[in-house]
């Protein structure tokens, strides 16, 4: 198969593992600042952690730049089960209405996205999503606003939406599929938290 426009075989569990050379100028150093996590809500006092199935992973070559760890599946292993475990987290604060704890698993853009949603819902209707997904790309990325460098996920598979009343009463569930371009960053603690998503 093709990943990034580079030649790959697909390893254990799915996990797209590249044939490519990689240059040495992508394996020079690459210092990433990271998110002060021990100042940040836990995400497990707003839901605890459960078993989650992780899709088909597949990593473009390139992100050997933030070191040789990113050649090693369990890493993506890690940033997956973190990413599918914060929409949830982040869809129970909305439900709650409680813009303090968002920081637990939300930064930049998509925090103040979610503070917004809050705040435009605090008498009325909120919407929350949460998602299980078919496959997950992982890859570099630069974005322009946000501190220090953020990794990309191209995600595909089903959003499910739900509506929440102003007493946190479901108004209506609905599953939809979805694409996703999706940004994180790491905290010092290995945890990841959404800086985009879209």
């Amino acid at each position: 198969m093709s990943v990034a426009g580079v030649s790959a075989v697909i390893g254990p569990a799915g996990y797209a593992v590249a044939l490519a050379d990689v240059s040495d100028r992508a394996r020079e150093p690459h210092t990433t600042p990271v998110l002060a996590v021990e100042t940040l809500p836990d995400p497990t006092t707003v839901l605890p952690r459960t078993a989650i199935a992780l899709p088909p992973i597949t990593f473009d070559p390139a992100m050997v730049m933030f070191g040789d760890e990113y050649t090693a599946p369990l890493t993506y292993n890690r940033i997956a089960n973190e990413l599918l475990f914060a929409p949830k987290v982040e869809a129970e604060i909305l439900r709650r209405r409680d813009a303090d704890l968002l920081r637990a698993v939300d930064h930049g853009n998509r925090l103040d996205q979610m503070r917004q949603a809050i705040a435009d819902a605090t008498n009325g209707w909120i919407t929350t999503s949460a998602y299980t997904f078919a496959s997950m790309h992982f890859h570099p990325v630069l974005r322009g606003g946000q501190s220090g460098s953020v990794i990309g996920v191209d995600a595909s598979g089903v959003e499910r939406v739900v509506v929440y009343d102003a007493r946190g009463g479901v108004v209506s569930e609905r599953e939809v599929a979805v694409s996703l371009s999706i940004a994180v960053r790491e905290g010092i603690d290995h945890r990841w938290v959404i800086v985009d998503l879209r």
